[in-house]
């Protein structure tokens, strides 16, 4: 017994290591191991510290529990209830492999339980449970096994099985079941002395062997549930959004319905005025009236229908705010390697904010300029408007949770867009002229013969020319 605190500070250096290794794996983080490794040293002595007071069963678990579960809320900067997740599973998957390695111990071994954790004999059960948390730590990394992801989930990378998803889930939960009457049948023959006929043949080391295998399977099983209930919830999510997009077009197509309606009229009209010899007022309804048609085509993608329908709508929102909106469209875009409703999140964001910030200016700085062309096979997207941004703010523009707005903003526009640019391979970047902000998106062309949605988004950082990049 005097090597226990030795015994103590390598079982929880280790603990607390894998613990929160195998934790931030499975909601797809990936830590950092100087990270790890100052979370794992603090546990240990913590470990040492909270073990030498004589608490009543439990209580030391829970009190360490609860230090892992701030450390790691600390250390990832997770909220109370993200980080809560990491923890439990973690220590959940932990506990069970432990459970599982002491009962093959003893299987194999003359150890008793009481021996076996006496001074290092415990090393021969957590030893191997070491090798089987780092095997699953493996596997979950190797396989995305992941049961949240606290990333951006790229829609694009997801496995599409022949099978349907529903299917996948209902072969899982029956198999769930099964195990977990199974485990019943067993618990209600070891606990409680009524054996059953199925499993009178093994004996009470092997029934609690077989009892750990069966928990851990269905752990995994619940796992593998969760995680393609969350694919369903995402792909409802892109539904929606594309329902959105078709929402926008619908919108343009009545209004180009509209405006030949309206031409019927205004011809009629003019084919009046002639008629009655009115030159006059002829001359001056036709200058309105071009001037309409010049604006109306001005918004005009060729080759992207969706970005037309959005800067439509956009356009109706400036007049209503009264900023001066203006678009210099040099290229089409009918090549872009981003999904049309993917491309409007980006594009419709940017200039969000370029309206946010132009809404409150003098009267004369109340204008955003919208410029898209083409450069050495990109199409570059700039959305600009008057202002200033300095250094320190500029720096930080792109980072999660980063907002210079006021009320209940939360920070997160410009980390959704910069994820969303990322994901396809683009860049983008800050640049902050003789008072204008311009936000600029370089994206890529589809390659020929390929489809847009098969193109696998980048997911290096974003390489960017300019003054400030995202991530920078």
């Amino acid at each position: 017994m005097q090597h226990l605190p030795w015994i103590l500070i390598v079982t929880g250096f280790a603990t607390g290591f894998l613990a929160t290794w195998i934790g931030l794996q499975l909601v797809n983080i990936r830590p950092n191991i100087y990270k790890l490794i100052i979370v794992a040293f603090f546990y240990s002595v913590l470990n040492v510290l909270v073990r030498s007071f004589p608490i009543p069963f439990g209580g030391h678990f829970i009190i360490l529990l609860a230090v892992l579960y701030i450390m790691i809320m600390v250390s990832w900067r997770l909220g109370l209830f993200r980080a809560l997740i990491p923890t439990f599973f973690g220590m959940l998957i932990l506990m069970l492999c432990e459970a599982l390695c002491i009962s093959l111990v003893i299987r194999a071994s003359n150890l008793d339980i009481s021996n076996l954790m006496q001074g290092w004999n415990i090393l021969w059960a957590f030893i191997p449970e070491v090798f089987l948390v780092t095997l699953l730590i493996c596997l979950i990394n190797r396989f995305n096994l992941h049961v949240f992801d606290f990333n951006n989930i790229n829609l694009h990378s997801l496995n599409n099985s022949n099978c349907s998803r529903s299917d996948v889930i209902s072969v899982l939960t029956g198999t769930m079941l099964v195990l977990l009457i199974f485990q019943f049948i067993l618990n209600m023959s070891v606990l409680y002395v009524y054996p059953s006929s199925f499993i009178q043949s093994i004996s009470l080391e092997d029934a609690g062997i077989l009892s750990t295998i069966l928990m851990i399977t269905v752990f995994i099983t619940i796992v593998l549930i969760i995680n393609q209930l969350l694919v369903l919830s995402n792909k409802e999510n892109e539904y929606l959004m594309q329902l959105a997009y078709l929402s926008t077009l619908d919108e343009l197509f009545t209004a180009v319905r509209a405006e030949g309606h309206d031409r019927i009229n205004h011809l009629q009209t003019l084919y009046g005025f002639i008629q009655l010899g009115n030159l006059n007022e002829t001359r001056k309804y036709l200058e309105e009236l071009m001037g309409d048609i010049i604006i109306s085509q001005h918004h005009m993608v060729q080759g992207n229908p969706g970005l037309s329908a959005l800067f439509y709508i956009k356009s109706g929102i400036a007049i209503s705010k009264g900023i001066e909106l203006s678009f210099e469209i040099g290229s089409d875009v009918s090549r872009i390697a981003v999904p049309a409703y993917e491309l409007n999140r980006i594009v419709g964001n940017l200039i969000n904010n370029a309206f946010d910030a132009a809404t409150n200016l003098e009267r004369e700085n109340q204008w955003v300029n919208v410029i898209i062309y083409e450069q050495e096979g990109n199409y570059i997207f700039k959305v600009s408007n008057y202002g200033n941004i300095d250094q320190q703010i500029a720096s930080k523009i792109f980072s999660r949770g980063y907002t210079t707005k006021q009320d209940s903003h939360s920070g997160l526009g410009l980390y959704i867009i910069t994820q969303l640019v990322q994901k396809y391979g683009g860049e983008i970047m800050l640049q902050c002229k003789e008072s204008a902000v311009e936000f600029i998106v370089t994206l890529p062309k589809a390659k020929p013969g390929r489809e847009i949605d098969a193109l696998p988004g980048s997911k290096d950082s974003p390489k960017t020319v300019g003054e400030f990049k995202a991530g920078g």
